[in-house]
């Protein structure tokens, strides 16, 4: 975790992020690398701290590819991730408004783009 950002508190957003309060300031203020860096960190320290307290709500990432690497799509805090229903879900993480305006698929073709242009 040496190569992170300083802005990534990994520690802090994780307590945050399973106490249910959105990281998606914090973690919109860096690159998209850094983004998901971040991103994979604190679901690894949320991994860790479940290993100690099964109890503790689990923290799910999705990622997409696109030309130019990987970016978090979404984050999701899993209160009670062994229960059949109601399983006690929400977001704690959102793209920036920005990139939710345009449809993914839009926004990898453009990525996509991006990066045959430079070959």
């Amino acid at each position: 975790m040496a190569d992170l950002p300083n802005k990534c508190d990994v520690q802090q957003l994780t307590i945050s992020a399973e106490k249910g309060l959105s990281i998606s300031n914090s973690l919109n203020q860096l690159t998209f690398p850094d983004r998901a860096a971040c991103a994979k960190a604190i679901g690894t320290q949320n991994d860790l701290d479940r290993s100690a307290d099964r109890h503790l709500p689990k923290l799910t990432f999705e990622y997409a590819s696109s030309g130019d690497g990987e970016h978090v799509v979404t984050g999701t805090r899993t209160g009670d991730p062994n229960a059949w229903f109601f399983k006690n879900e929400s977001t704690i993480y959102d793209l920036p408004e920005a990139a939710r305006r345009q449809p993914l698929v839009a926004l990898k073709l453009h990525f996509d783009s991006l990066d045959t242009a430079d070959k």
